[in-house]
């Protein structure tokens, strides 16, 4: 194949151009003045969940095949790390906050995961080289989002850069909504 053929294939996607959407008006960023863009701006990677299907294996004069086994095949946490800390604290505590209402460190209560109110969406959106979100391209949701972990952060006296921590969350469905195709209706993991 030619050079000037694969040139004009068109430009690819770029590993730094992503943009994590949690909702403005969610109560734990809310609570703790946290605009969306600050919490956004502090989480360096993403790396959406994988998503696939459970599978059941066929038997048949000598050859095998697999067909669908009814059961999505995906695991339910997801994991942000290297999330960058503010000099003030807030995005940790953000993130503490949200963990002890679904379960409180301190008093051992198990919030309400159906009426608690602290699950809420996730937007992985791909970008552009502009640094602008593409027409037609949706990128991933994660639908009734929480934190059930809280990595430690570590200090150290040698130490350079942000002091960082990962948050793991768990999620009740996906939507996989990454470009749209004519043709094709998205359709939402259960």
């Amino acid at each position: 194949m030619k050079l000037s053929t694969v040139y004009k294939f068109g430009a690819d996607a770029l590993k730094p151009m992503f943009r994590l959407q949690f909702d403005p008006d969610f109560r734990f960023f809310k609570d703790l003045s946290l605009s969306a863009d600050e919490l956004a701006f502090r989480c360096p990677a993403a790396e959406p969940p994988e998503s696939g299907v459970g599978t059941y294996e066929i038997n048949w004069l000598g050859q095998k095949f697999m067909r669908p086994n009814g059961k999505i095949d995906q695991e339910k946490t997801w994991t942000i790390s290297n999330i960058r800390i503010d000099a003030g604290y807030k995005v940790l505590q953000a993130f503490y906050n949200w963990k002890n209402e679904a379960a409180n460190s301190v008093t051992g209560v198990i919030g309400d995961i159906v009426n608690g109110g602290f699950s809420t969406h996730v937007h992985i959106v791909p970008l552009g080289s502009d640094g602008e979100t593409k027409s037609g391209i949706e990128g991933w949701t994660l639908n009734e989002v929480w934190v059930s972990r809280v990595a430690g952060v570590s200090f150290e006296q040698e130490g350079t850069g942000a002091v960082t921590c990962s948050i793991t969350f768990v999620f009740l469905t996906s939507e996989e909504n990454v470009a749209q195709t004519a043709g094709l209706t998205p359709q939402s993991s259960l």
